[in-house]
């Protein structure tokens, strides 16, 4: 009889141990699923809802610089930010308003303010954006890459500089100088008047500091013989003074001097422009205008942006632009000629001619300067030089 329970009680043990095995989940089976199982993914914009985005968001940065370029700072921020912003370089959780304050503050206090933003290399996913962005003012220039976000008005509510990708290797304090004889009115009937204004080198590297400008041991115009001797600003303007005192030609007697330093991601530019009048049949102006490469040093000349041996083939280009209805007037071509100074602009070569006594005599259609857009030349441009972009129809950075 025991042995019987016994048997009973082992058989009702083996039941029950191989149905709980049964009903038990199935651990490797039920993992496998949940592994396959993937969260619900957002659907991807349609291709013109990503177009119109991007469309809007470029025009929003568009403004912002536009507005920047033009002294607009407060409206600058005002017209292209959302009220609240998560961050503005290294402001958090401000306003609009608190922005375009600081802004407006600190750019206010700088001459020559420059932005501009690489459009054709925004990058938008959903509301988020990364371009690169330029910006400089006399003694600065940088470039860095922004990171972005926009409201559902596409206005900025997250603006964040991530990455330096280029900075200005020369420092510099733009000084100026401007006096006129008993602080008259320039221009005005026997006024004379002296403008000078040149950068005062602060750090430079050793490879371009011989390249820069000194500052000034005497003052006046280089054209001018005795007066560019002068010790002093001040003495100019007398020196001016006593000499249309004996001689008061014209209606008013002046020299303005103005040199500059410009800084991109490739070059460094130094222009200078000289204009003045002293008695002269006509008022006189000389423009120099010299080109550093950044990393070396190296001068660059126009024929540097061209293939070998192209130069007299811009200079017939540059012909045509200028005299497009007088390509056979063998006069004109004669008197033609390229001029050393010249600009390097988003859409073309600008030559910048000077006008003074003793040069050649060139009568242009457009004045002093000639703009070559980059199409008409482009067959010539160098495809490693500065000017590469140009072949693709990029802008220059």
């Amino acid at each position: 009889m025991m042995k019987t329970c016994i048997y009973w009680g082992l058989c009702i043990l083996l039941v029950a141990s191989c149905q709980s095995k049964t009903d038990q989940p199935n651990n490797n089976t039920s993992q496998d699923t949940l592994t396959k199982k993937k969260e619900p993914q957002e659907a991807e914009q349609p291709e013109y809802v990503k177009a119109i985005t991007q469309q809007k968001m470029k025009a929003t940065l568009q403004d912002y610089c536009e507005k920047l370029n033009n002294e607009s700072y407060e409206a600058a921020i005002r017209d292209n930010f959302a009220p609240k912003v998560g961050q503005y370089i290294g402001m958090r959780n401000v306003t609009a308003g608190q922005i375009a304050a600081e802004v407006n503050r600190f750019l206010s206090q700088k001459k020559q303010v420059s932005y501009q933003v690489a459009l054709d290399k925004l990058k938008v996913n959903g509301y988020l954006a990364t371009v690169p962005l330029s910006f400089s003012w006399e003694g600065y220039y940088a470039k860095v890459l922004l990171e972005l976000s926009f409201d559902a008005n596409y206005k900025i509510a997250f603006y964040k500089e991530t990455k330096i990708l280029d900075k200005a290797v020369v420092q510099f304090i733009q000084r100026e100088f401007f006096g006129s004889y008993n602080d008259c009115e320039p221009h005005s009937k026997g006024c004379v008047h002296y403008k000078l204004s040149y950068p005062e080198i602060i750090k430079a590297p050793a490879y371009l500091r011989n390249s820069l400008p000194k500052k000034p041991t005497t003052y006046g115009s280089p054209g001018m013989g005795e007066i560019h001797n002068v010790t002093s600003p001040e003495a100019v303007v007398d020196t001016l003074h006593r000499w249309f005192s004996t001689s008061p030609i014209g209606n008013s007697w002046w020299i303005e001097d103005v040199t500059t330093l410009k800084e991109t991601k490739r070059l460094v530019t130094i222009e200078n422009t000289s204009s003045w009048f002293v008695g002269q049949a006509y008022a006189e102006h000389y423009v120099r205008i010299d080109h550093y490469d950044k990393r070396t040093g190296k001068k660059i000349d126009l024929e540097d942006l061209l293939i070998n041996d192209s130069l007299e083939d811009f200079e017939q280009v540059a012909f045509q632009v200028a005299f497009g209805d007088k390509e056979d007037d063998e006069v004109s071509r004669d008197r033609f000629y390229l001029s050393g100074a010249f600009k390097i602009l988003d859409d073309g070569i600008q030559l910048c001619y000077s006008h003074a006594i003793g040069l050649p005599k060139l009568y242009l259609p457009q004045g002093n300067e000639l703009m070559v857009p980059y199409e008409k030349f482009k067959y010539i441009i160098r495809k490693d030089g500065l000017l590469k972009d140009k072949i693709r129809g990029k802008g220059f950075k």
